[in-house]
């Protein structure tokens, strides 16, 4: 082969440059053309948190993929990044994963597999050495799926707050417009002048700010008792504060059009906005199915910090009651006494919601 000119050499890498330089041109264009599409996703995935969360009920990632870039699912990533960046800086929140649901336990099922044998008559003795294998290995492979969904996470989120607490109590705190001083009582009550004004809530089922103190107090029993409570038990603590389970709970919020629920509705709608988790436990030999509550996913909102902290003010406030009435009396002794009484209950609520205070709630109060 005769050797290459000079000038077809040259000429050859200008090619080459003027390829370089069209492919750089396609690259940015491609990525300007992305970033574009990324903003206008991110967008739209606000908008979609900010309704779900609206009406209490948790966003998945597949519903994310389907309903704004079916067909880009691989930029998840930097869409939900750029969605939490808006929801940052404009909404002062964030999108929070909940944690993985619970499962029912291995016990509980294979209680339920012999309910199901029993049911159906075809239980035979031959066959009980080859089922007691299959329990056990059926016991192994759900701790191992329920570790495999522990590291894969819910794929579903909530909204969360990123603003300080002082600043939301500051916003929650009333301030009535000077202007409407001399207009009827009734009419400057429907407005208290605050930012965030808690009397009025949302039209979600239980937004009424009457509700969420008697959510408060729920979560409250449930984390006292282990994280973990039987329904009868429940109740029967409810029935100190006058709450049968068809009680009709009369707070609606302004906004909201559906009637009030009675306390075993509601508990029911905790369970779908997952607070709460409702369990229902299969019977064995014939007995009656039973319920359990636990602990929600819904945590990031409401947590076992804050339910603590709610206990706490609950029960000291009213020693603050007693002793304003003898405040003349040994005050410092008073300080020292209430210092004490708190760290006994922050210990014993601690206990209760591990398990280990006897008596559960009755321990830890």
């Amino acid at each position: 082969m005769a050797p290459r000119s000079p000038a077809a050499t040259q000429l050859q890498r200008h090619r080459r440059a003027d390829a370089d330089s069209d492919g750089e041109g396609v690259a940015q264009g491609t990525a300007s053309s992305s970033r574009a599409d990324i903003k206008k996703w991110a967008a739209e995935v606000v908008r979609l948190a900010l309704f779900s969360e609206y009406k209490r009920q948790p966003l998945r990632r597949e519903m994310i993929i389907k309903q704004v870039f079916p067909n880009a699912g691989k930029l998840f990533v930097p869409v939900f990044a750029e969605a939490q960046e808006i929801l940052r800086k404009t909404f002062g929140m964030e999108l929070h994963e909940l944690r993985v649901r619970h499962k029912l336990g291995a016990a509980a099922m294979a209680t339920q597999a012999v309910t199901q044998r029993k049911g159906k008559g075809r239980a035979r003795d031959d066959d009980d050495d080859e089922e007691s294998d299959e329990e056990e290995d059926g016991e192994d492979g759900a701790v191992a799926t329920q570790r495999a969904r522990k590291a894969a996470g819910s794929k579903a989120y909530i909204l969360r707050s990123t603003l300080p607490a002082p600043l939301v109590a500051a916003m929650a705190r009333a301030h009535p417009l000077p202007n409407l001083a001399h207009v009827a009582p009734d009419v400057v009550t429907a407005d208290s002048g605050a930012l965030v004004p808690w009397e009025k809530a949302d039209a979600a089922t239980g937004g009424h700010v009457g509700l969420l103190g008697i959510r408060a107090v729920i979560l409250a029993v449930v984390l006292c008792s282990g994280r973990v409570i039987q329904d009868d038990a429940l109740h029967a603590y409810l029935r100190r504060f006058n709450l049968e389970a068809d009680t009709v709970l009369p707070y609606t919020s302004s906004d909201s059009h559906e009637p009030p629920l009675t306390l075993d509705k509601y508990l029911d709608a905790l369970a779908r906005q997952n607070y709460l988790e409702k369990i229902k436990i299969p019977g064995a030999h014939g007995e009656s199915a039973s319920v359990e509550w636990r602990w929600g996913s819904r945590e990031a909102e409401f947590s076992e910090k804050a339910a603590a902290a709610f206990i706490e003010q609950l029960m000291m406030a009213d020693e603050a009651d007693d002793a304003e009435e003898d405040h003349a009396r040994r005050a410092q002794n008073q300080d020292d006494t209430r210092a004490a009484r708190r760290k006994r209950l922050r210990t014993n609520i601690e206990k209760a919601a591990t398990g280990g205070a006897a008596g559960g709630l009755a321990g830890a109060l």
